[in-house]
C-alpha cells in the first residue's frame, strides 16, 4: 500500500514537471499538448490513490486535450460535458461514493468548457481556470493527494500571478 502511494506521487512529481513546462508556453496549443502528458501522468496519479473522479477526469481531460488541437465547436464542448456526466452518476447512484466527487467533475466540467470554447491565454480565460482550480484543490487535499496539492497550488500561484502582476509588468 505504501509503496503504491509512493509510486503514485512519483508519478505526480511527473505531470507537475510537465505542467510547469505547459504553463511556460504562450501558445494555447503548446499549452495543450504539455497539459495533455500532464493530464495522462495525473489520471494514472489519481487512480493508484482511489480517486476515480479526478482519474476519469484526467482520463477525459487527455481525450479533450487532443481533440481540442483540432476541434473545438459548442458540439464537441457538450460531448465532453455528458462524458463528465455519466460517470459522475454512475459514481454516485451506483457506487454510493461521497459527494466530494462533485467537486472533481464540476472542476472538470469548467476545465472542459475552458480548454474548448478559449482558443488564447485571455484573462477571462485564467479566471475560468482559477476557479477550477480552487476546486480541485480543495478535492486533492481531501483525498490526500501530496504531489496533486503541490500542482494545484502551482497552478494557482501562476494564474493570479499572470493576472494580477504580470500585467502590471513591462516585460511580457
Amino acid at each position: 500500500m505504501l509503496e503504491t502511494k509512493i509510486i503514485a506521487e512519483v508519478i505526480a512529481l511527473g505531470a507537475l514537471c510537465c505542467n510547469i513546462a505547459g504553463y511556460r508556453q504562450h501558445c494555447m496549443q503548446s499549452f495543450r499538448v504539455y497539459t495533455c502528458f500532464a493530464m495522462a501522468l495525473l489520471s494514472t496519479h489519481f487512480f493508484l490513490i482511489d480517486a476515480l473522479a479526478a482519474s476519469i477526469g484526467c482520463g477525459l481531460a487527455v481525450i479533450r486535450n487532443i481533440v481540442s488541437l483540432r476541434y473545438n465547436n459548442w458540439t464537441i464542448t457538450a460531448v465532453f460535458v455528458i462524458l463528465n456526466l455519466a460517470p459522475m452518476y454512475w459514481q454516485l447512484v451506483y457506487r454510493d461514493d461521497s459527494w466530494l466527487i462533485v467537486l472533481a467533475y464540476a472542476a472538470s466540467i469548467i476545465f472542459t468548457v475552458a480548454t474548448l470554447r478559449f482558443n488564447s491565454t485571455s484573462i477571462t480565460m485564467r479566471k475560468v481556470f482559477l476557479t477550477a482550480e480552487i476546486l480541485s484543490i480543495i478535492y486533492v487535499v481531501l483525498v490526500g493527494s501530496i504531489v496533486g496539492t503541490i500542482y494545484n497550488s502551482f497552478n494557482i500561484i501562476v494564474l493570479l500571478h499572470r493576472l494580477y502582476i504580470a500585467p502590471k509588468s513591462p516585460i511580457p
